[in-house]
């Protein structure tokens, strides 16, 4: 905290799983995507709401799970694919 400037600060919640949603109990959703990705898909330095996947599952019909992290490379968001799709 701190090292990108006193200015760049902020707050966010997690789901059950760790990923930044909008909602925290994931048990009884279903999703038409999963969005992997690195920081541009969590959604570093802004919040959940303005996050592209939440916006697009916002106005269109289609829900998205964001599974971005930052950091990630693509070895890691295909280990996530692979933990999470069945569920």
């Amino acid at each position: 905290m701190g090292s990108r400037g006193s200015d760049f600060t902020y707050t966010w919640r997690t789901d059950e799983l760790g990923f930044k949603n909008k909602f925290t109990n994931i048990k009884d959703k279903k999703f038409d995507f999963i969005a992997l990705g690195d920081s541009f898909t969590e959604g570093m330095g802004v919040s959940v709401d303005n996050t592209w996947s939440n916006i697009i599952s916002e106005n269109s019909k289609y829900k998205i799970y964001n599974e971005g992290v930052q950091g990630y490379s693509a070895s890691q968001m295909l280990g996530t694919l692979k933990l999470h799709k069945k569920k």
